[in-house]
């Protein structure tokens, strides 16, 4: 990030694709539960990940996960 911003880029432009605004994640998480009745059944049926591949996500992203 320091690079790009030392190459002329806008750290506003890094805050806006990197960050996170509470009202733009409720927002998708009401989407989400109102499309799918939830967010494990949108990444299951939305995004047509497996039970397996969810399980790894899981495991790989979330800390004190089952194994």
């Amino acid at each position: 990030m320091a690079s790009y911003v030392a190459q002329g880029g806008k750290a506003k432009v890094i805050d806006a694709v990197l960050g996170v605004q509470p009202l733009y994640l409720d927002t998708s998480l009401k989407v989400m539960d109102s499309a799918y009745g939830s967010v494990h059944a949108y990444f299951s049926k939305g995004l047509g990940l497996s039970p397996a591949t969810l399980t790894a996500l899981r495991h790989e992203l979330l800390e004190g996960s089952p194994n």
